[in-house]
């Protein structure tokens, strides 16, 4: 088993990415409503609507998420490995203090199958985790384009100044946080809450799942909790 102190620290270097990657989408973003308000103020308003249908400036959000997941899912695999080895260490450890002696690590074949298995569901749920990024409820291309056609919308009207509208949309942003969006519910959870639950869960499957199988191989019918 894994101590809670590890359990507290594990997810951290997974959550810094998605971290990174928040910064990088509301710079965007923001960078981009600028961008596009500007030529909406030149241009006519069907212009800019039709940059907006053809996926005006989401190549580098694009971009941004397939990085991250890519980036993500070989650090879960490097995290989950790490772990099940710490824990089955731990474990080594507790059978020693009573004259037992398991299986080496690297030979357990029965382990190395478990691993295999939660590794697959783990990443298979950071998949769900990219795919389901989102701002105030809203899929990340649905989010941008609807703040953009606000802030458009305001300066074609001609009610609210460029500077005005601009500032509104970006400060908006800039309060705003990354999301994982499960859409069959409509909740939104936070992409801390959402990383923690996805590795603590699986570690914690993993590991008791590792733990029944060296006490099944050294005869033990008692375990403490």
């Amino acid at each position: 088993m894994l101590t809670p102190n590890y359990m507290e620290n594990v997810s951290k270097i997974i959550l810094g990415y998605y971290l990174d990657l928040e910064e990088v989408i509301l710079f965007n973003i923001g960078k981009n409503l600028i961008e596009a308000a500007e030529m909406g103020e030149n241009e006519n308003l069907k212009r800019t609507e039709t940059l907006i249908r053809q996926g005006y400036a989401l190549k580098t959000l694009n971009k941004a998420l397939r990085k991250t997941n890519s980036i993500t899912l070989k650090e879960v695999e490097k995290l989950i490995f790490g772990a099940a080895k710490q824990s089955y260490k731990n474990d080594e450890y507790i059978y020693s203090l009573g004259k037992k002696e398991l299986q080496e690590f690297d030979h357990n074949s029965k382990i190395k199958q478990l691993i295999s298995v939660y590794t697959k569901q783990c990443m298979y749920d950071f998949n769900n985790l990219t795919n389901t990024l989102g701002l105030e409820g809203k899929p990340i291309k649905q989010y941008y384009q609807s703040e953009l056609n606000k802030a458009v919308v305001k300066i074609q009207n001609g009610g609210t100044s460029r500077n005005k509208a601009l500032n509104q949309a970006v400060n908006n942003l800039a309060s705003k946080g990354l999301e994982s969006i499960d859409y069959s519910s409509g909740r939104s959870y936070s992409v801390e809450a959402a990383v923690r639950t996805a590795v603590n869960t699986t570690l914690n499957q993993l590991t008791s799942k590792m733990s029944e199988y060296n006490a099944d191989d050294m005869g033990q019918d008692l375990m403490e909790i």
